[in-house]
């Protein structure tokens, strides 16, 4: 556990076996016991649910505590990796899930520290891959 940032979890509350059905009850206590073991030590745990009706989606909001995030393995499709960290910066995305290279370079201090705040100013969860 301790070499384990995070682990992500699909469905945990929407989206098995199709997006808007309920998580079974057998399968979310088992996914949340799961979840309560990495949380004790200290593993962050990111849930993804898939949801297309309003009420669904509003019922994941309200079970998660990130609204909105980006996932983006590559980055150098941006430019340069200031040019990348600053358009990042320019959205207001709860949480970035970033690889910590861009192309072979590792991330700047100075572009990780771009990467950690919203547009709005707000600190945002930043997950580095």
């Amino acid at each position: 556990m301790l070499s384990v940032d995070a682990i992500f979890q699909e469905a945990l509350y929407y989206g098995a076996p199709e997006p808007d059905a309920a998580t079974k009850n057998e399968r979310r206590e088992k996914l949340l016991r799961f979840a309560e073991t990495a949380t004790k030590n200290s593993v962050k745990v990111l849930v993804m649910d898939s949801a297309r009706s309003r009420r669904t989606i509003d019922d994941s909001h309200r079970l998660n505590s990130v609204k909105n995030f980006l996932y983006l393995r590559d980055s150098t499709s941006f430019g340069r990796q200031d040019e990348f960290a600053l358009e990042r910066h320019g959205t207001n995305y709860d949480m970035v899930v970033v690889d910590v290279f861009h192309g072979r370079t590792p991330l700047s201090k100075q572009a990780v520290e771009t990467l950690k705040f919203k547009m709005l100013g707000a600190r945002r969860l930043f997950w580095p891959m």
